[in-house]
């Protein structure tokens, strides 16, 4: 190989360097069908959607044991914890961000305001410290945390939803914040609870909500 030859492949090779770098830092985007932009980030460990300058996380693909939730992605301000669409023999069907993850200790920082179903359904999670930001919590967002010892609210939300903490075995005391007024159905069933606090201005518990 001579010298000129030598020259262009040192070339060629510190190019693609450089390319990979651009492809691991900067997302990969394409565009839904209602103008939501769509991405994947390797720098985050997210797949990511837009909207109106909105960011909402909708799979977490890292391996963390310890995950600290970004407060924006390139600029964007992350609002929301998301779910994703798989496939199977049934049909399409959703799953959340943190489903079924190792993920141990979450934090999840102030300017989220929604965390959707099944956020954190059947994970590794054992604390979690809610922000006062956070308005909205889905249905079974935290159900079947089997390890989930620890949950901490700021004032913000305003109704404990349907099956929330269900099946977390560990979940022995939990004190709810005074903004809270609603406590819907099986939201603590099958939990070990010991000892809840609840504030003064609830008005109304559903059935079962800790059968």
């Amino acid at each position: 190989m001579n010298k000129k030859t030598k020259i262009i492949l040192i070339i060629v090779l510190i190019v693609a360097f450089i390319a990979l770098i651009i492809l691991l830092l900067h997302p990969w985007k394409s565009n839904k069908s209602d103008g939501t932009e769509y991405y994947m980030s390797k720098k985050y460990n997210y797949w990511f959607e837009v909207d109106n300058g909105q960011a909402t996380l909708i799979k977490y693909t890292g391996e963390e044991y310890h995950v600290k939730i970004p407060s924006s992605v390139y600029g964007v301000p992350v609002t929301k914890l998301g779910e994703y669409e798989v496939l199977n023999l049934s049909g399409a069907a959703k799953r959340g961000i943190f489903e079924d993850s190792n993920v141990s200790e979450v934090s999840i920082p102030e300017g989220v305001t929604e965390i959707c179903n099944d956020a954190f359904y059947s994970s590794g999670l054992c604390e979690v410290n809610i922000p006062s930001s956070v308005r909205v919590v889905g249905t079974r967002a935290f159900a079947f945390c089997k390890y989930l010892r620890s949950v901490e609210f700021e004032t913000g939300i305003k109704t404990i939803s349907e099956s929330m903490f269900s099946n977390c075995k560990n979940l022995r005391f939990i004190e709810l914040p005074s903004s809270v007024e609603k406590i819907e159905g099986d939201a603590f069933a099958e939990c070990a609870l010991q000892k809840i606090d609840l504030p003064e201005n609830i008005n109304t518990i559903e059935s079962y909500a800790f059968r």
